[in-house]
């Protein structure tokens, strides 16, 4: 008898949560590797569904189809090799665990689907549902391998959590006030109070995670640099009036973003030139902690549209990208570092968003090519031809990384 990746695919049969339809068979085998995901909007208004296809980065298998919604979801983050969190915005309206096999999809935390934080061992940490009458945004851990009851992990109602390192979540309220919560003992507490004016605060842990570096935004549009013991909370280094401005094509708000170059120097992203967003550059500044000296500028980028945070510290080893977008002329271009021979281009002005796009470890590319970009291709290092993945117009292009 064949073997299960080697059969026809079978029927898709309704499974019964929601807009849901998931393939009872498919026709290649999900490995432990990397993986691409994407989504081909199919039918009318009306009569719209989305169907989600999964493949492998590594080797020649086709792209899997694993369900369907009738309703808006995307492709959160990898659980195993089997199994992938999604975010449901329609019928159900929460977050799902997938079953890559089976196609199958069991609802994790009902009415949550904005509200994901992290995968953290066995659990999902997410915020409960802030809608009224329900006013639920604790943070809760639940349980995703098999069904099971929630855990509350701190008495406070947060309005994001940007941060989980090792054991601790670092939260914000919508006061802007920054809280920490062990995730072990399940408790929180206050960490940092803003002063009056403080908006967009942006938070990072020091690798040791002893010091957390808060970014924030002065009510005159300039950023302040605040660094604070992680378990005291005792200030350690506060650095006011920095300039943060974006270009003035943008229409997003500057933000201080922070980070860290080791646990005894912190960077920030700040602004060098014009100050009035037409000319200059954007660089991270790099200062002692001890002393508050800068000791480092690094020029990343002309002046744009949002800050980038800092690079993770010890990103450099994870070794040179294969694959880069450059603007050559009039057109985006998707090369093989160290070419100049485009893999494909797309017009500067037709271009849409994902039309190139590259994985976060850059060793792999997609693109849209071809009549009316109908056509998904993958690009890998060492293969002199692109993998088609779909014949079809596809969106929600997301990279996610081998099963552990």
């Amino acid at each position: 008898m064949p073997s299960p990746s080697l059969q026809p695919p079978r029927a898709l049969l309704l499974v019964g949560l929601g807009g849901f339809v998931a393939a009872q068979q498919a026709p290649a085998a999900i490995t432990d590797g990397p993986l691409i995901c994407f989504t081909v909007p199919r039918g009318a208004d009306g009569k719209r569904d989305s169907v989600f296809f999964a493949a492998n980065v590594e080797g020649q298998a086709p792209a899997r189809e694993f369900f369907r919604s009738k309703d808006n979801a995307s492709v959160l983050q990898r659980l195993d090799r089997d199994h992938l969190l999604v975010a449901s915005y329609g019928s159900p309206y929460g977050l799902l665990v997938v079953d890559l096999t089976a196609g199958t999809p069991r609802e994790l935390a009902p009415g949550a689907p904005h509200a994901f934080v992290a995968v953290h061992g066995d659990d999902v940490l997410h915020l409960g549902d802030p809608r009224e009458p329900a006013n639920d945004n604790f943070l809760y851990a639940t349980p995703w391998r098999v069904p099971g009851e929630r855990r509350r992990l701190a008495d406070v109602r947060l309005a994001s959590v940007p941060l989980v390192q090792g054991n601790l979540a670092i939260g914000l309220t919508k006061e802007h006030e920054v809280w920490v919560v062990s995730l072990t003992r399940a408790q929180g507490r206050r960490l940092w109070t803003p002063p009056p004016d403080a908006s967009w605060v942006r938070v990072c842990l020091s690798p040791a995670g002893q010091r957390l570096a808060i970014g924030s935004v002065e009510a005159n549009g300039r950023g302040r640099l605040t660094v604070v013991d992680s378990s005291t909370g005792e200030l350690v280094r506060t650095v006011a009036d920095l300039p943060i401005q974006v270009s003035a094509l943008s229409s997003s708000l500057p933000v201080l973003e922070v980070g860290w170059r080791d646990d005894n120097h912190v960077v920030c992203s700040e602004t060098r030139g014009d100050q009035q967003g037409l000319r200059g550059t954007f660089v991270f500044v790099t200062r002692n902690l001890a002393s508050g000296e800068v000791t480092d500028e690094t020029a990343y980028s002309d002046l744009g549209l949002s800050h980038e945070a800092p690079p993770v510290p010890g990103a450099a080893a994870m070794g040179r990208p294969s694959f880069e977008i450059a603007v050559d002329g009039g057109q985006s271009v998707l090369r093989a570092v160290g070419t100049k021979k485009p893999l494909a281009a797309v017009e500067l002005g037709r271009q849409q968003y994902q039309d190139l796009c590259v994985s976060h470890d850059g060793r792999a590319a997609a693109a849209r090519v071809g009549d009316h970009r109908s056509r998904f291709v993958l690009f890998t290092p060492g293969s002199d031809t692109p993998r088609e993945l779909a014949k079809e117009w596809v969106c929600d292009v997301t990279w996610l990384p081998a099963s552990k």
